[in-house]
């Protein structure tokens, strides 16, 4: 549950992308083992309910890339 709140809040802030609540995503997981030397974030893999969802989720990023 924590991971899809951080996936919706980077969503919103990175992606500027609005009603997150309405995206469901299918699973969410950390990838790797967390390092206690390091503060580096664990990397997030999401799968989305809906391929629509998917797709506008890869639309607003290519959008945000090529700014």
């Amino acid at each position: 549950m924590a991971s899809e709140v951080v996936s919706k809040t980077f969503l919103e802030k990175e992606l500027n992308i609005e009603n997150t609540q309405y995206i469901d995503f299918q699973r969410v997981h950390c990838v790797s083992k967390r390092d206690q030397n390091t503060r580096k974030p664990r990397a997030i893999i999401a799968r989305c309910l809906r391929f629509k969802d998917q797709e506008n989720l890869f639309l607003a990023e290519a959008t945000s890339t090529a700014r």
